[in-house]
């Protein structure tokens, strides 16, 4: 061997040992956050050893559409969906394996968590090093994690997606991961139809971008494949429930409702920001809410930032990549932009906390350490707070659905009288965790009658006739409809007919829900 030869070995074996090294502490670190982030949502939701909390939250509406799928009704034909079906097949698949258990939304709720954290994790290593590769786990498990976000909805199943489609893109834009990221946003999309298009767009500018700088030929290629190969994975996954409920139908459900509607209720437009802020708890309100706000606006601060910088010809410190990033954030907060709640923005929040730790980076010593505190001080929640749910009074019920820990005693005596009158498989109208818990049947297309022009006239007169012809025997409702209508938004005004002319009030409870039981003639048909 020369010497030269021996020189390039004996080279080359040290920076392999830096490489394994830095590999093997990258892989401890990816996997410790993940680890964290489950068992902190986990004890979060579940009391020690594996005792559910109720089940709350918008992923009860998903949980109930998937029972509903799992007993072999279709959305859009059978029942009301206002998204696309991949919350409601995700959980019909995990109640085809399970059943219908109490553990589901929660357990599904803290795999979320670990998922997204791995994905943030291998993101952020294009970015930073060290102990920086940490911080946006950790702001995430700690901060963008708080009570009210912490419910598997749709909105984490499509960042769950996105985030991969962003990991494919950041290594490059080879036709394979052009396609694959497509695929992914076409996933996203069978999540949360707005995300999908909006994230969609953003990485097809992207990848436009980019390729017309690496073949200006052919420019438009790669962006029509990501587009294709998007549009593609959504119809084979929604295509035979779309092709059920017939296109009229899906696309009145699907786009004519939510554009028309969606913004009745409060907390589906701008005001939710108010609703939000003043029903979380005090520390929520001075921590989380500003937090979250700042980081969307950081997205776009970075977003124009970077662009600017390649505008100038400067390619140092991973601009494109830092582009796409933000692209992926801005096109994650478009699409929530109309209704900016915590649990919406925080959902869009993973970009941004990865945008966030590659400016700390950058920043001077001052600005690095303290955002090392502000890390310990999200670690220290992730702890403190799973660990205050674990040591507060709770009461744990045995329901159909297993056991269910309560930390409401009011809410507990409801459901503990209830589980005596309601049995397994039975006609029921009431609140989608009573649902869950009594394994119960509902027979209307809606599960709620709200009283803004979210619920249409349509909606009232056919779920009067659902219930008259199951003839539902107890209905549990969360307000007062013993009385007309107030204004002229309620249409529920047959719903009320309807209830006072077949049911009467045997029980209220001390939070004002009410049990209409209905009487011993025959129900009158609407």
């Amino acid at each position: 061997m020369s010497a030269s030869s021996a020189h390039a070995v004996t080279t080359h074996a040290p920076q392999a040992d830096a490489a394994r090294v830095r590999n093997a502490a990258f892989a401890l670190t990816a996997t410790s956050m993940s680890a964290f982030a489950f068992v902190s949502c986990f004890f979060r939701l579940f009391i020690f050893p594996i005792t559910p909390l109720l089940p709350a939250g918008d992923a009860v509406f998903f949980f109930v559409a998937g029972s509903r799928i799992a007993a072999g009704e279709l959305p859009y034909r059978d029942f009301f969906e206002i998204l696309p079906v991949g919350s409601d097949l995700v959980y019909a698949g995990l109640i085809r394996l399970f059943g219908v258990r109490a553990w589901i939304p929660g357990f599904a709720m803290a795999c979320l968590a670990a998922g997204i954290v791995i994905l943030m994790t291998f993101a952020a290593r294009r970015f930073v090093r060290g102990m920086a590769l940490a911080l946006p786990a950790l702001l995430f498990i700690g901060i963008a994690l708080s009570s009210e976000t912490l419910n598997a909805t749709h909105h984490w199943f499509c960042t769950l997606a996105v985030m991969a489609a962003m990991l494919a893109l950041l290594g490059g834009i080879s036709l394979r991961r052009v396609a694959v990221a497509g695929s992914l946003t076409g996933l996203a999309a069978c999540f949360t139809q707005t995300s999908g298009a909006t994230v969609g767009l953003a990485l097809a500018s992207y990848v436009l971008w980019k390729a017309r700088a690496e073949v200006p030929r052919e420019p438009w290629r790669k962006p029509l494949l990501l587009l294709v190969s998007a549009f593609a994975t959504f119809v084979l996954v929604d295509g035979y429930f779309i092709w059920s409920a017939g296109l009229g139908g899906w696309f009145y459900s699907i786009f004519v409702f939510p554009s028309r509607y969606f913004g009745a209720d409060n907390f589906n437009n701008w005001r939710v920001i108010t609703v939000d802020f003043l029903g979380h708890p005090s520390s929520e309100r001075w921590i989380v809410f500003p937090f979250i706000y700042g980081l969307a606006v950081f997205v776009v601060i970075v977003l124009v930032f970077a662009v600017l910088r390649l505008r100038e010809g400067d390619l140092h410190e991973r601009w494109s990549e830092l582009v796409l990033v933000a692209a992926t954030g801005a096109g994650m907060l478009l699409a929530v932009a109309p209704a900016p709640s915590l649990l919406r923005l925080a959902s869009a929040s993973p970009p941004g906390l990865i945008l966030l730790a590659w400016a700390v980076r950058r920043a001077g010593d001052s600005a690095r350490i303290s955002s090392y505190a502000v890390g310990a001080m999200a670690a220290l929640i992730a702890i403190v707070v799973p660990v205050h749910y674990q040591t507060r009074r709770h009461i744990v019920l045995q329901t159909p659905a297993g056991g269910v820990a309560f930390f409401d005693s009011l809410q507990y005596d409801e459901y503990r009288w209830l589980a005596g009158e309601i049995r397994p498989g039975e006609y029921f109208f009431g609140p989608q965790p009573m649902q869950i818990v009594f394994q119960t049947v509902n027979p209307a297309t809606v599960g709620l009658f709200d009283s803004s022009d979210y619920t249409r006239p349509e909606q009232v007169v056919a779920g009067v006739q659902a219930l008259a012809q199951a003839r539902v025997q107890r209905i549990v409702l969360k307000r007062s409809f013993d009385g007309p209508a107030l204004s002229a938004s309620d249409h529920t005004q047959p719903l009320r007919d309807f209830l006072q002319a077949n049911y009467t009030i045997v029980k209220t409870f001390a939070n004002g829900d009410t049990v209409w039981q209905a009487r011993k003639d025959p129900l009158a048909h609407p």
